[in-house]
């Protein structure tokens, strides 16, 4: 898929013409929605995510061509790029994201991620894509907080905007990550979101 894209890029006329790779990427993507028509809906919407960013993600890394800087928006509570949580879990992880939400009227989600390329740290794919992915443009006035981890990287963030630092500070999110550490020590990656979730809570 990644070569094929890359190829059709290569072949454009003019290869400074960003609309015209859109449409490609966008055309690979119509061709990989019918392969999910029978997965139920939940999945269906994170595996087309998943195909979106990754496929970005790759073309960046390995099309010299490829001029799309910025990632396919994403608007989930949960994106889950590495798989460490059921549906059920999502379904809780969102639902008191919503309730933590309400406190500040900030926009909170969480997200996993096992390769932050094109960033070499999780502090600069967090600070690139908080935005983005989180709540802007929807009315979320405060700001956005996002909770990145990576288990493949063995790291977690908890990244604030501009507007949503004022209700939580740098120095209370390096506190709530050290009490997420311990769970994600013994493979508790959901309880140890929770506990960081409750804590945010506690502070906005």
């Amino acid at each position: 898929m990644i070569r094929e894209t890359c190829r059709k890029i290569n072949e454009l006329k003019n290869s400074d013409d960003k609309m015209a790779q859109i449409n490609i990427v966008s055309g690979q993507l119509m061709g990989y929605l019918p392969t999910i028509v029978n997965t139920p809906n939940e999945r269906r919407v994170k595996a087309t995510y998943t195909f979106q960013y990754k496929l970005h993600r790759e073309l960046r890394r390995t099309c010299p061509k490829y001029l799309i800087d910025h990632a396919p928006r994403i608007v989930q509570r949960v994106i889950d790029f590495e798989d460490k949580f059921s549906r059920p879990e999502i379904d809780s992880i969102e639902n008191v994201c919503v309730r933590v939400s309400r406190i500040r009227n900030v926009y909170m989600y969480v997200v996993t991620i096992d390769d932050y390329f094109p960033d070499n740290a999780i502090e600069d794919f967090s600070s690139r894509n908080r935005e983005s992915w989180g709540g802007k443009g929807f009315g979320w006035e405060n700001g956005t907080i996002m909770i990145s981890m990576s288990v493949a990287n063995r790291q977690l963030r908890i990244s604030t905007g501009d507007e949503s630092i004022k209700y939580l500070t740098d120095e209370e999110c390096s506190g709530i990550v050290k009490i997420m550490i311990p769970y994600f020590k013994k493979g508790e990656y959901f309880n140890g979101v929770l506990k960081g979730l409750e804590e945010i809570g506690k502070r906005l």
